[in-house]
């Protein structure tokens, strides 16, 4: 998922009473325009990085060895995160994930 298509399914889903985008513009109806920005950037890299994520499993189910190397790759950050507490989602925006061993 390309940032503009981010951004476009994020303003979309504003509207869309349950959604977190709706969430999201509920609860910064009165910050700062810089700090509404900040977030809306953040929660468009995670929906960049829940769509990329998702779409890495699936191309994965289709081919055992493919799946190997994303599981692998998922255990390494497990571990990462397990070790410094943070995950880095950026991980997943521009299908950075290495299933190369």
């Amino acid at each position: 998922m390309t940032e503009e298509e981010a951004k476009k399914e994020f303003k979309m889903q504003q509207d869309i009473p349950g959604t977190p985008a709706h969430w999201i513009k509920m609860m910064t109806e009165t910050a700062h325009p810089a700090v509404v920005d900040m977030i809306e950037r953040q929660a468009i890299t995670a929906l960049r990085a829940g769509h990329n994520f998702a779409q890495a499993m699936a191309q994965a189910d289709q081919d055992p060895e493919e799946k190997k190397k994303v599981m692998a790759e998922f255990q390494r950050m497990a571990s990462r995160v397990s070790k410094t507490g943070s995950f880095d989602i950026t991980d997943f925006v521009d299908n950075k994930v290495d299933t190369e061993e």
